[in-house]
């Protein structure tokens, strides 16, 4: 009975974890805001708003830097998603004690190791 018990238990397990799908194709990243070159105010939260397509997507992430550098601003490590597309609509605060040019950079992978990545630089206003 045990071992029926656990023979039921991972194939259930196996039909619930991620499961790969013949793709060759790269993800696909649309960035809606900020748009190229926008501005805001330090004391204003900066809108993202992104969407990524895959057939078999895995996990998406984004990170706000120092235009030309790697200082980052604000990061969101890249989660586990199956969600086509995925979206992002949300209100981030990035805090700037000075002028700052910044840049979106949203990261994209699915199961098979195709990536995607797309940028978009706007502009932060200090208080």
């Amino acid at each position: 009975m045990i071992k029926k018990t656990v023979f039921i238990a991972l194939l259930a397990l196996g039909a619930i974890a991620c499961k790969k799908v013949d793709d060759s194709e790269n993800p696909v990243i649309t960035i809606f805001t900020p748009t190229t070159n926008q501005e805001f105010e330090s004391a204003d939260s900066v809108t993202i708003n992104f969407k990524v397509e895959d057939a078999d997507l895995h996990e998406v992430g984004f990170t706000i830097v120092k235009e030309g550098t790697t200082d980052t601003l604000y990061n969101k490590p890249a989660s586990h998603t199956h969600d086509s597309p995925f979206v992002i609509n949300k209100k981030y605060f990035v805090p700037a004690d000075a002028h700052t040019d910044a840049t979106l950079i949203v990261n994209a992978e699915d199961h098979n190791g195709n990536t995607a990545s797309k940028s978009v630089n706007f502009h932060i206003h200090p208080m």
